[in-house]
């Protein structure tokens, strides 16, 4: 491959190969015409870019066949928003943020936005609605629940299709859902938590090595106003360098946000009622008792950091 590039360089500045191997053909020392090597030069550009390309592929295919990697001990993602962090992107009322991890080679991205939520069982509805999430959240091209040990921890595998060269990836993952009511925030968090060995390896994808992220959804002071945040690190394996894994990961905050303010209004998840989570809609029972909540004038006897589920939704 450099003999081949020498071989170019050398027609397109001395309309000759200096030292060319024999096994590269005669006709290159016989292009005089300008015409003549810049046609031989867009061939052998053609032909370096099949190479590489080729390269690529074989080294990420290789990927393929590995076993999935151990989950890496890395420290939990945080949900503030500290100095570290630097916006990035702010359009359409979406805010982007990045930092660096520590003992991590990536970067982490977050985005936040604000969007009117008069119906908050649309949240669950809409995380529920496996089918339909390839239309919301970037790069993902499918996902399944493989397991749960309750509505509030579940199992999943996610794929995502790469263009060739790259080999198609995949994510298992535990979702872990924490509904949050204190006096400083009302919210509910699915913390994503890569968890690599709980499948066999599938021949057909690249397995992420590396995956951390969370979903928020906050209550603000503004009637059915809600603060979503989205943040994401992953390490997509195989050959892709960390510059261009960065480089991707940058736009999935804005364009699942995005998509996701418009999905979220759909009929379809509109007046439903999902018992694990204790918020307010027009489908909840009357039968059941108001949610609780600081901001909606009915709060909990004491500040709750976890709801567990079997205090969800109190009868009286």
């Amino acid at each position: 491959m450099i003999a081949l590039l020498y071989c170019q360089i050398s027609i397109i500045t001395k309309g000759r190969v200096d030292g060319c191997p024999d096994a590269v053909p005669t006709v290159l020392n016989t292009a005089r015409s300008r015409g003549d090597r810049c046609a031989l030069s867009f061939v052998f550009c053609c032909c370096l870019s099949f190479f590489a390309a080729t390269s690529i592929a074989f080294a990420d295919q290789s990927a393929v066949s590995g076993s999935p990697n151990s989950v890496p001990n890395r420290s939990p993602l945080d949900t503030g928003l500290d100095p570290d962090w630097t916006l990035i992107s702010d359009r359409n009322d979406i805010q982007v943020y990045t930092r660096h991890r520590e003992n991590s080679r990536l970067k982490t991205f977050r985005g936040v936005t604000k969007i009117q939520l008069a119906d908050e069982y649309a949240l669950s509805g809409l995380l529920n609605d496996y089918a339909n999430f390839p239309k919301w959240l970037h790069f993902v091209d499918n996902a399944t629940e493989f397991d749960r040990d309750s509505p509030l921890r579940r199992y999943m595998r996610f794929g995502t299709h790469l263009p060739w060269p790259l080999a198609d990836r995949e994510a298992v993952l535990r979702v872990d859902v924490q509904q949050k009511l204190t006096k400083e925030e009302e919210s509910i968090t699915m913390h994503l938590s890569n968890r690599p060995d709980l499948l066999p390896p599938d021949p057909r994808y690249v397995r992420f090595p590396e995956m951390e992220g969370i979903f928020k959804f906050r209550r603000l002071d503004d009637e059915n106003a809600a603060e979503v945040t989205y943040q994401l690190v992953l390490d997509p394996g195989g050959y892709i360098p960390t510059w261009l894994a960065n480089l991707l990961l940058r736009d999935a905050p804005y364009f699942t946000l995005e998509r996701l303010r418009r999905i979220i209004r759909a009929q379809e998840y509109q007046n439903r009622y999902d018992d694990y989570l204790e918020i307010r809609g027009p489908g909840r029972p009357d039968t059941l008792p108001a949610p609780r909540s600081y901001i909606y004038g009915n709060p909990p006897a004491a500040p709750i950091e976890y709801l567990e589920l079997e205090k969800t939704n109190p009868k009286g």
